[in-house]
Parts: structure tokens; C-alpha cells; sequence
């Protein structure tokens, strides 16, 4: 017996034998009917010249082992194992020869709704379904579950314990989802082509309009989320979280996979959403921008994105009255002291009016200071609790130019720039960026501007080390002014200093 099940594991007879013990393994006394078996060895075993052969012929190798018997006055049509011990030495046995219980188990459930004897019982793929979500390990185990439980309802569509179980499916579905990263996108992905299968396209309709709003709310979250911030100075996000957030919104809003199209669909929202589509593509923004040339004077949100779009969609060429028309509109906007403000307005206010040489003075513009401390607050209230502990991600820095283009977005720098501003030290010179004077006083950084001073972070703490005039690159991240490669002047000074005295003692020595 070892050696037939060892020689031929998938056998009908080694299967048939598996069945067997399984069930008197578990039921002492439970058999399978005869006729199920011998349609079993039908659709399994190959017809000899002889016609079919017989179920206790293919049996042979096991027929000490099985019963054959009946009731009443019918003729033998029920088989099973002799007796319960059988059943478990057969089990352990197949276990050796590497054929679990739930190989078994499922072998028997698919062998059962294969056979003609079930084809209207709603029951047993009901069982299989439940089997499959409940036990099975495999990544697809939910998509069979399903399969089954349709396969069911399908049997007996009104019979309310059997809609159940594809209701249990999707269930257990979402809450193994929920388990995983970015689990509320993964859950939008599995409802939205489940649904249709219990409603009505008219309560189909109505459950996914329900959820619009909550899915757009998620998406935009991890929109700003992703940029504004990633998960350390060295560590990005991994790819997917983008990837998955798109495709939820396409889901639900039916867009093509473009980013345009999406920004157009967005043009209402604030900055966080559109600054994330545009690390993936920025030449969008300026399709985009045509869409927003007039907005409305008194809508923040439609004046930051029109701002915004312009900023970084700047071209060559001083664009003074942009700027003079841009700073009138924050102006405008700054003016009516509103309460609960986000800090992408704050953001824009210290990149419009931040002090510049070239451009003439504005009559009386917004106090930074003020600026900052709003900015801060606003970002206390909306965003810190969200991305505390991970890296604030610079947006833009100040230029040497002049115009909208003396703020450059960081998407344009080079990689190897953005690298020498976040990595290197004091002597760091990046071309295009402008070195701002500045002061450090109680382990605290400033800004001087003429008569202003504003308090700006250092983006590398340790180099603040002593008190000192220094100079830096500012750049501006959701949160406020940071200080880039802070250098000590009188330091830098020094060093330059001692080379030069060496030179000269070098050219001084006599001859040899």
C-alpha cells in the first residue's frame, strides 16, 4: 500500500483512499455513496479495451482496508474505511508522502462540485468558499472565495444565508487589506469593482456617490502628504503610495491616467495636491495654469494656485508687474485677517514680499514676522501631526535673478545641487542660489535684511555652533524660511586668510 501511494500520489485510487480517511477521521463511521465514487473514477481513469473498470478493481491496492455496504434491503451502495484508527494511520501516512489534510480537504470539496450528484446543492461550494477565505493561505484565496460564493447564490439566489458568505468574503478582503500599507487605498481599489455583484446599478450608483467624498478626502491627503514631506531626509516613500493613490482616484472619478487631466479635475483644491502630481510631471503645470488665468478676486484658494502656477511656470525675462499684480492680490487678501488659514497663503506671502534689492519698495507691505508666526500656527493646526517626525521637503529657494524667476521650484534644481544644498557644509557654492546674510544668536538663526531680522531654521542643527554674522541659501519648506549650508563669516574669512599668508611666505623664501 506504502508503495502504490509513494509510486502515484495523484492516483484516483490513492485520492479516493485520501477521502475516505479524512472523513472517518473525522466523523468515525461517515462514507461516501458508491455511485459518487464510481463517477469519481469515471472522469478520472482512463477506459481499457474492456470498458471501464470497476471500483473495487481500481481499489485493489486498499480493499482490506475499505467497507463496502448498505441499507436495508438495498444493494451495497456505501463505502468506507474499516475503522477510525485506519483512517488516521492512512492520513499520517499521506502526510509522509507530502499530502496534508488540506490538500485533502480541498481536493474533496472541488471532486464533490464537479459531480453531477451536487450540481444544484448550493451548500457545498458555499463550504468551499468559506473554506477558502477562512483557511487557505494563498494570495489569491479571496478571488477563489468569491468564485465559490457566487457559485452558490447562483444555486439559490434567495436564500439569504448563502448572499451572506459573499458578503463574509469581501469582508475578511477589506479587513486583510486594512492590514497593509496605504490600506485605505487598497480598500477603494477592492470595492469599487466588487460592488456591482449585490445592488442594483442604481444602489451601485448611489453607494459609490456616497463615497466619493471620503475617497477624494484620502486621496488628497496622501497627495500632500507625499509633497510636502517624505519618511527621513534619507529615506523616500516608496514608489506605490503614489501609484496606488492615483489609481484609487481614477477609480472613483473615472479619469485617464494622465496627470493633466487630473490637475484639471483638481483645479479647486490647494497647492499640497498639485505639487505632489507635478514630481512626476511638471510640464503639466503649465497646461494647467491656462485653465486658472482668472480667478476669482476673493477665493484664497483659487488665488494661491493662480500664484503658484505662475512661480513655477516662470520663463525668462523680468516680470515685475506680474509680481506687482500678484503682491496685490495677496495684499488684498492679507488684509481681511482671516482666521484658520493653511500655510500654503503664509508660504506665498514670504515668497512675494521677501525683501529684494532690485525691486522697489512696497508701500506697506504684509510684516513678515507676523507672516511667520501665522505660517507656524496654521501649520501646527493642519499639518504637524500629520508629518511629525518625517522630513519637511524644501519647495522652493531664493535665485540671483530677478522677477517671478528669483524663486526657484525645487523640482528645477539639479539633482547634484540639491544634494550639495542638503548634504554639504559652509563651502558649498551653488550657482544659480543667492547667499543671504544672516546672524546666529542663542543657537538661533536669523535673517537680516536691512532693519528686519526674521528667524529662519537651520536645516542642518549641528552647524549652528557658535554665535556669528553667516551667510546661507534660504530655501522655504511648508512649515516656514530655512537656512541651507549656514556658513561663519568670519571662519570663512580666516581660512582664506591662512592660505593667502601661506602663498606669500611660499613666493617670499629665498632660492636654494
Amino acid at each position: 500500500m506504502k508503495k502504490h501511494v509513494q509510486k502515484d500520489r495523484k492516483s484516483s485510487s490513492t485520492r479516493l483512499l485520501s477521502f475516505l480517511a479524512l472523513i472517518n477521521s473525522y466523523v468515525p463511521g461517515s462514507h461516501l455513496s458508491k455511485l459518487f465514487c464510481e463517477e469519481f473514477m469515471d472522469q478520472t481513469e482512463q477506459p481499457t479495451d474492456e470498458g471501464n473498470p470497476t471500483l473495487e478493481t481500481i481499489m485493489k491496492p486498499f480493499m482490506d482496508l475499505i467497507v463496502i455496504s448498505s441499507e436495508g434491503d438495498q444493494k451495497a451502495n456505501y463505502i468506507r474505511l474499516a475503522h477510525p484508527m485506519i483512517a488516521h494511520t492512512c492520513l499520517k501516512m499521506l502526510n509522509e508522502h507530502k499530502v496534508t489534510r488540506f490538500d485533502i480537504a480541498q481536493d474533496f470539496l472541488n471532486s464533490l462540485l464537479a459531480s453531477d450528484l451536487f450540481s444544484e446543492d448550493p451548500f457545498y461550494p458555499q463550504t468551499l468558499a468559506r473554506l477558502y477565505y477562512i483557511e487557505v493561505k494563498e494570495d489569491d484565496k479571496y478571488e477563489e472565495a468569491r468564485k465559490w460564493a457566487e457559485e452558490a447564490i447562483d444555486r439559490e439566489k434567495k436564500n439569504s444565508h448563502i448572499r451572506d458568505t459573499l458578503g463574509q468574503v469581501h469582508k475578511n478582503h477589506l479587513l486583510h487589506e486594512t492590514e497593509k500599507p496605504s490600506s485605505d487605498i487598497n480598500v477603494c481599489k477592492i470595492i469599487h469593482p466588487k460592488m456591482r455583484l449585490e445592488h442594483t446599478e442604481q444602489e451601485y450608483s448611489k453607494f459609490i456617490s456616497s463615497l466619493k467624498g471620503d475617497v477624494e478626502t484620502k486621496c488628497d491627503f496622501f497627495e500632500w502628504y507625499l509633497a510636502f514631506s517624505r519618511q527621513s531626509f534619507e529615506k523616500e516613500d516608496p514608489d506605490y503610495i503614489q501609484k496606488e493613490v492615483e489609481e484609487c482616484y481614477m477609480y472613483y472619478f473615472k479619469l485617464d491616467k494622465q496627470a493633466g487631466k487630473i490637475l484639471d479635475k483638481k483645479k479647486n483644491k490647494y497647492s499640497g495636491e498639485l505639487l505632489h502630481i507635478l514630481k512626476s510631471d511638471i510640464s503639466v503645470f503649465d497646461q494647467y495654469k491656462s485653465k486658472i488665468e482668472k480667478p476669482q478676486p476673493d477665493s484664497e484658494s483659487q488665488t494661491v494656485l493662480y500664484i503658484l502656477a505662475n512661480i513655477i511656470c516662470s520663463d525668462s525675462g523680468e516680470q515685475f508687474e506680474k509680481i506687482k499684480e500678484f503682491q496685490a492680490r495677496l495684499q488684498k487678501l492679507w488684509l481681511r485677517e482671516m482666521q484658520d488659514r493653511r500655510p500654503e497663503f503664509y508660504l506665498l506671502i514670504l515668497l512675494l514680499f521677501w525683501p529684494d534689492d532690485v525691486q522697489p519698495a512696497i508701500t506697506n507691505p504684509p510684516n513678515l514676522e507676523k507672516c511667520l508666526r501665522k505660517m507656524r500656527h496654521s501649520y501646527k493646526s493642519k499639518y504637524q501631526k500629520y508629518l511629525r517626525g518625517r522630513y519637511l521637503l524644501p519647495l522652493f529657494f531664493l535665485a540671483k535673478r530677478k522677477g517671478l524667476q528669483r524663486l526657484i521650484y525645487t523640482l528645477k534644481l539639479s539633482q547634484t545641487d540639491l544634494e550639495r544644498l542638503t548634504e554639504g557644509d559652509g563651502s558649498e557654492e551653488i550657482k544659480d542660489l543667492q547667499r543671504i546674510n544672516g546672524q546666529v544668536r542663542d543657537h538661533k538663526v536669523f535673517a537680516i535684511t536691512g532693519e528686519k531680522q526674521i528667524q529662519v531654521t537651520p536645516h542642518d542643527r549641528a552647524s549652528v555652533c557658535k554665535q556669528g554674522q553667516v551667510s546661507f541659501y534660504l530655501g522655504f519648506n511648508i512649515r516656514g524660511p530655512v537656512a541651507y549650508n549656514i556658513r561663519y563669516k568670519d571662519t570663512f574669512e580666516d581660512y582664506y586668510v591662512k592660505k593667502a599668508n601661506e602663498r606669500i611666505k611660499q613666493t617670499k623664501k629665498p632660492p636654494k
